[in-house]
């Protein structure tokens, strides 16, 4: 007797729990969560220069061209800069302001570079910036002679 009220008691507790629980369930408060999630926005990034090889051997007083390929994944517009250390560059500066109009996201910075009259290594800085990231910088080493 002792045993059969005791599992009536085990299962009456067991449903009562249950009942507890679906009630608290029905009761519930319902809560809305929100997030606003923003992708991160990358730097512009150089995928390659021409001529590759470094440093680039020039003679003075010539004019070399260069080709460079960059690509900004969120395409947006960027502003360049090319500044030579010793010599003349053409363009200097430029906006490139249709690189969402291009093949992924990729646009090409052409550029001629008169070296100087004298013998000696030098470079030329080229500046990338989408304004909304920390500008991305590289260097092209030249030796001159």
């Amino acid at each position: 007797m002792f045993k059969s009220i005791k599992n009536i008691l085990i299962k009456w507790v067991i449903s009562f729990l249950i009942a507890l629980f679906l009630v608290s369930i029905c009761f519930a408060e319902e809560v809305n969560v929100s997030a606003n999630v923003t992708a991160g926005n990358n730097k512009p990034e150089i995928v390659s220069i021409t001529p590759k090889f470094s440093p680039v051997v020039m003679w003075q007083n010539i004019v070399q061209t260069f080709s460079i390929q960059l690509k900004d994944i969120e395409w947006d517009n960027l502003s360049y800069t090319i500044t030579p250390e010793y010599g003349a560059t053409s363009p200097i500066s430029w906006t490139i302001s249709n690189i969402t109009k291009l093949q992924n996201a990729e646009a090409f910075i052409d550029f001629t570079y008169l070296s100087s009259n004298q013998t000696w290594s030098s470079k030329i800085t080229l500046t990338l910036n989408d304004w909304v990231n920390p500008i991305t910088v590289k260097e092209i080493d030249l030796y001159i002679f």
